[in-house]
This record gives structure tokens, sequence and C-alpha cells, in this order.
């Protein structure tokens, strides 16, 4: 007796978790069923997207594909923001990424015409899921922080909570538990305030991890408990797998590969059951690394290239290119309306400048007309007044054109001035400098606001990546092809994997290729950029040098060595014949390496207006290259004064000197 009161009790307890998706679902569906063919089964169509995204991903395209068609007969721009941004969603959660971009820059596309500020800012937010989910967290925390601030101004500040879990999820990418872990307590505040269990289940579970990561072993997994009790009756599969996900990362980093074990064969299949791939793909990443650890090879090669092959289908290159794509598209457009918009505002101010000119004129003749029927008398007189109006007409005329092309020439220089903020941004900052490489100066000196020339760094492991750059042309147009080349870059590295110098000038040039598809009828690329690219590794005192067109110098104890680079220009002429050369190099303690473009030799100046020339600049850098980094770059700061005097800069300039400490 007392058994079967239990069981019933335990029974009563696990049914309304278990139907209560199911309930809403087939409320939904009853509802749908007696609903006409108006605004609300729009709305239902969209309510059962959301209520089966995690449950059944095919009935939920099966409901947004009906809501997108249903609400563009009825022209129901709403239900098709609203359609095409959980369609997105449900894109994402199957790893089907450049769908995912497509469909969420529509819901975009819709709700900017609908000024409607806070649609935006979760479909922004979505769109960062994405980039998170190729590992481009600068591009992500880019889209994070938009959508943050369109909510700010909404001033529905219960809805930031969302937000704050994205953030905090780029941060713990980038290693920055403790600011990730205040922006999780801060949204789960939020979600406790307003009643929201599915994002309290996904905070907690976020915290899990974070505290893991932090060798917060205990907490860790109280918390990741807590979200899988929620998980279960909401329920959640994805979030489910993650959760067991994160258990068994924080008992494999215990060294206790049986539970660890035990976890991922149940987060194995609640990914499976919903078919979430990019779950699968981390899941099977850490099974290769459990049997590694326990000694079973076989089993971890067969995990391991399950990883790779499903890790491989969603960071594909051809899918990352399509996303990079369809965002620059989106940033094309959106500039294509501000600008219809300024020229509709110029067509107005014309118009009514030729309103304005018509009365004028007609007032003038009519004062002209009364001034001939007043007589002769006063003939000398009225044509000497008409004369001088007409100056002064014509004077204000002239100070309003001077006005209104000074008011021009300014929005031109403040767009670039602000470029400059963006470009400044896109280069290393001098902390990072002073970590990676402490004995060290950049000379930098744009010929206009913005530059073509760009230098870059990345540590990978114990490697650091330097390269310093100059694009074709300068200003406006070489900073362009510098933010092309500075994310080619870090894609090879960071994307690719990449960290030989070589390798590394190979994909950047193949990138060209693709990026610009600029030819002209000879067929070869009209821009492109020189580069000198060096690896460090620090531990082993030596280094790997490559580059296109530009050398590398380095001068150790008085006496300077020229490292060649290739004769080729990094220009989308992918010649398979002609790869860019590796020059390995065994470094030594006090060793200075300099990096540089063309504009420090280049530049005009002394008593004829010559070329400074790079025999000079060699003589120039072995007679300071003992000194200290900071009073080398004096040195050549005052140097390049004394040579140019009074004559402009001719091109970017751009010297890098690294000392091996």
């Amino acid at each position: 007796m007392r058994m079967n009161v239990i069981l019933r009790v335990l029974l009563l307890l696990l049914i309304p978790a278990a139907v209560y998706g199911r309930t809403v679902a087939d409320s939904l569906y009853q509802e749908l069923k007696r609903a006409s063919p108006d605004t609300n089964k729009v709305i239902l169509l969209n309510k059962l997207c959301w209520e089966y995204r995690t449950s059944n991903p095919a009935r939920a395209y099966e409901y947004s594909y009906q809501a997108i068609e249903l609400a563009g007969k009825l022209q129901y721009d709403r239900g098709l923001a609203n359609a095409w941004n959980r369609l997105g969603v449900v894109y994402y959660r199957q790893g089907n990424y450049v769908e995912a971009t497509t469909a969420l820059l529509k819901a975009i596309s819709y709700w900017d015409k609908l000024s409607d500020k806070r649609g935006k800012a979760k479909s922004l937010s979505n769109l960062g899921n994405v980039f998170s989910e190729q590992r481009n967290y600068d591009k992500a925390l880019e889209y994070y922080l938009k959508a943050v601030e369109l909510l700010r101004e909404t001033g529905q500040q219960d809805e930031l909570s969302t937000f704050y879990i994205n953030i905090g999820t780029i941060y713990v990418e980038q290693n920055k538990l403790g600011q990730a872990r205040d922006f999780f307590l801060e949204a789960l505040k939020i979600a406790r305030r307003t009643g929201n269990v599915s994002q309290q289940a996904q905070l907690l579970n976020n915290l899990g991890a974070t505290l893991g990561r932090m060798a917060r072993f205990e907490e860790a997994l109280d918390y990741h408990r807590q979200a899988i009790s929620i998980n279960e009756k909401i329920p959640d599969k994805a979030e489910l797998a993650n959760c067991y996900l994160n258990i068994a990362v924080v008992y494999f980093e215990q060294k206790n590969t049986a539970e660890a074990a035990r976890n991922l064969a149940e987060a194995e299949r609640y990914a499976r059951e919903i078919d979430y791939k990019s779950g699968l793909t981390n899941i099977y990443r850490l099974y290769a690394k459990v049997y590694e650890a326990g000694g079973q090879f076989e089993n971890a090669l067969r995990f391991q290239k399950k990883y790779s092959a499903l890790s491989d289908s969603l960071l594909s290159e051809e899918n990352s290119i399509r996303i990079t794509e369809l965002d620059a598209r989106y940033k094309s457009e959106q500039q294509e309306r501000e600008l219809e918009k300024k020229q509709l505002a110029m067509e107005k101010l014309e118009a009514n400048d030729r309103q304005m000119n018509y009365y004028l004129y007609a007032a003038l003749g009519g004062i002209i007309l009364l001034l001939l029927i007043a007589g002769l008398i006063i003939t000398a007189f009225v044509q000497k007044k008409n004369s001088n109006f007409r100056l002064a007409m014509q004077k204000a005329e002239i100070e309003k054109k001077n006005t209104e092309l000074s008011i021009k020439n300014k929005d031109i220089l403040d767009s670039i001035t602000y470029s400059k903020r963006i470009q400044d941004a896109m280069l290393p900052d001098p902390e990072s400098i002073r970590v990676l490489l402490p004995e060290s100066f950049v000379f930098f000196r744009p010929r206009d606001i913005v530059s073509g020339d760009f230098f870059w760094m990345e540590k990978w492991g114990e490697t650091t990546l330097v390269a310093v750059a100059d694009c074709t042309g300068h200003g406006v147009p070489g900073a362009l092809m510098s933010m092309v080349g500075n994310n080619l870059l870090s894609q090879a590295a960071n994307v690719y994997g990449l960290d030989r110098p070589s390798a590394i000038l190979q994909r950047v040039n193949k990138g060209v290729q693709y990026t610009l598809r600029q030819r002209n009828e000879n067929g070869a690329l009209n821009d492109g950029m020189d580069m000198a690219l060096l690896a460090i590794r620090h531990g082993e005192m030596k280094a790997t040098f490559a580059g296109a067109n530009n050398p590398m110098w380095l001068v150790r104890r008085g006496q300077l060595f020229e490292y060649a680079a290739t004769k080729q220009a990094i220009d989308g002429q992918v010649d398979e014949a002609k790869k860019f050369i590796d020059h390995e190099i065994v470094l030594e303690k006090g060793d200075m390496i300099y990096l540089f473009t063309d504009g420090f030799a280049d530049q005009f100046g002394g008593p004829a207006g010559k070329k400074f020339k790079y025999a000079p600049m060699k003589q120039l850098l072995t007679a300071v290259a003992h000194e200290p980094a900071a009073e080398q770059y004096h040195h050549l700061r005052r140097a390049l004064e004394a040579w140019q005097g009074g004559l402009e800069q001719v091109d970017d300039i751009l010297v890098m000197g690294i000392r091996i400490t």
C-alpha cells in the first residue's frame, strides 16, 4: 500500500513536466484548425513554430513557412518579421548557418520597415549567435552590443537578460571569465524577476560552465544539476544536451573519465533526438579526449573522425564566406537607404530654392515695372538701386553656396575621421603589443587621416604572429583594402589554424581573389598588398619569415642581415607553381628585427628633394639598433622630419622594430 501511494505521488509530480509542452502545442493546434486565414492565424503559426523549435524542428520549419506564405498574401509585415526571425532561430539550432543568416536579415529588414527597435534587437542578437557559432567573436559582440543599445532605447530593461547571456558567452570564449560570470548573474536576476524559466535554466548552465573553467568544480556541478531539473520540465532537449556535456567536462577536468563518459552518453542521446549538430560536434570532441585519457585509442580516433567530419561541415569555408557576404550585403543596403534619404532631402531643398528664386524674380519684376511707370525722372536712381540689389543677391547666393560647401566638406571630413577611429580599433592595441613584445616600437604615420598601411598581431599558442602590410593606394581606398587584409589574416590564423607565414600568405592571396572579384580586361587584379609576415617561437628562440615583395632586416651585434621576400604581391593571382618562401631563423638574445613598408624609403626630401632610399635607411637602423626601442622610435621620427623638411608626405609610413628578449 505504501509503495503504491509513493508511486502515484511521483507520477502526479512528473506528469505536468512531461505533458506541459504538448498541452500548449495541442491547444494552439486546436485554435489553428478553427482559425480563419487572417493575421490571427499567422500569429498562431508563429507560436507553434516556437513551441516545436526544440522538440521537433521539422514541424517548426513547416509552421514557419506556412506563416511566411500567409503573411505575405495578407501583406502583414509584423507577422513576416516574426516568422523570419523564428525560422532563423530554428535554422541556427540545426547548424544551418547560411539559411539562418538569410532569414534573420529578412526579419531585420521588416523590423526596420516597422520602426520596431525591440524586434530588431532580438533579430540582431540572434544574428550575433550565428557569428558566435562561426567563432567570429568580434562580429558577434558587435551585434550583441547593437541589440543592447536598441533595447535600452525602448526602456524595456527586463528583456536585457537574453543579450547579457550572449555577451557573457562571448567573454567565456575570450577567457574573460570574471566578466562573463557578472553578466550571467545580472541576467539571472532579471530572469527570476520576470519568471522566465527557460532563461533561468540556460543561465544556471552557463554559470556552471564558467565556474568549471575557473576550477570551482563543486559549484559548477550544482548549477548544472539545477539547470537539468528545470530543462526536464520544460522540456528543452538542446539545453539538456548542453547541461550533460558541461557536467562531462567537469568530470573530465577532475580525471573521472567513467563519469565523464556516462554524462556524454546522456548528452548524445538528447542531441540525436533533435539532430542538434553543433551540440554533437562538442560531444564528439570531448568523447575523443575522454577515450584518449583512458587509453582507448581506437575509440578516441573514431570520435575524433566524427568530430572532424561534422565540424568541417558546420565551419566550412563556403558557409563562412556566404555569411560574410550576407552581412556585407545587409550593411550595403542600409547605406543605400541612408543615401536615398539624403538624396530626397537634397532634392526637396533644391525645389524650395527654385520656388524661392521664382518668387524673388517675380517680386523684382514687379518692382522694376512700378519704377518704369513712375517715370524717367528716377530712371538713373532706379538703375543704380537695381544694380546694388543684384550685387547683394549674388553675394548672398555665393555666401550661401560657400556655407553649403563648407558643411558638406565638414561632413566628409567627419566621416573620414570616424573611419580612422574604426581603423585604429582594428589595429593591435598598445597594451597587447607590450604584453606580447615588451621591447618593441611601431612608427606609424598615415599620409592622410586613414591609411593603406597596417600592422597585425596574433598570439597562436607559444607563437607570436606579426605582419606589416602596404595596400594599394592610401587614404580611404587604401584603408578599405587594409580592412580586407586584416580580416583575411585573422581568418587564416583563427579559422584555418595556420601558423606558417608562407601558408598564411597563400591563404590571404586566395581570399583576396575571392573577395575582390575585380579583374581588368587582361584578367589581372588591380588591387592587392605587399606584406612581411613573421612567426616568433619564443620558447625555441626561432622564427620563420615570409614576405610578399617586402623583406625583413635583422641587426645582430652591429651587422644587418636581409631576408628576401618572394617577388610576388598578394593580388589574388593564385599561381600554384610560384609559392611564397619561408626563411627559418635561429634567434639570439638582443637581436633587433625590422618589418616595414616602402613609405619611409620613398619619402622625398633633403637638399635635392630626392627619395630617402633603402641604403641610408639600413645605415640609420644599424646605427641605432643597440638602443632601447623607445629611443629608436624617436631617432626615426627626427630623421624623417629633418629629411622631409617642408615637403608633403607622399605615402603612408610604417616601420616596426622588435627586440628578441
